[in-house]
């Protein structure tokens, strides 16, 4: 005779009724394609780093979902690396997030829309040489001079 708490409580619970309802709120379905798309290299959220987007609240930016019953569809918009494939890099979006969300949801996924609203170049993802490094030491010295100059006036 097994006694382990499993069969304790499963004698316990029937099946779900069909009056058992589950609701899942469009914010719990951005999150979940959030996280899915920062799993994918060369895209970004539009309004948002990478931080935003792993983050809880930023996970869902540039994401917007409209559920009607069973039914879900996804809107997503982002700016790619250049260099990406667009097709490709849109056409994994949608595979990636029609399934996990599946998956999470129970819920069929109807549509994933791909919105690209801009590239990001190599130019825009790197600070140049001057910004890493500041203003020349001559430069700096100058201006802490007349800065200093400024404060005895």
């Amino acid at each position: 005779m097994k006694n382990s708490e499993d069969e304790k409580y499963s004698l316990d619970v029937r099946p779900a009724e069909p009056e058992d309802i589950t609701r899942i709120s469009d914010d719990v379905i951005s999150t979940i394609a959030g996280i899915e798309l920062a799993k994918i290299e060369g895209i970004h959220p539009v309004g948002g780093g990478l931080t935003d987007f792993l983050g809880r609240k930023g996970a869902s930016k540039g994401i917007k979902v409209e559920a009607s019953g069973d039914e879900i569809s996804i809107e997503v918009v982002i700016i790619v690396d250049y260099g990406v494939n667009i097709p490709e890099a849109a056409h994994k979006i949608q595979t990636r997030l029609r399934k996990r969300v599946a998956e999470m949801s129970g819920k069929f996924v109807k549509a994933v829309n791909v919105n690209i609203q801009g590239i990001r170049t190599q130019i825009e993802k790197e600070p140049s040489a001057t910004e890493k490094e500041g203003p020349p030491e001559e430069e700096q010295a100058a201006k802490t001079g007349s800065e200093a100059n400024n404060k005895e006036e």
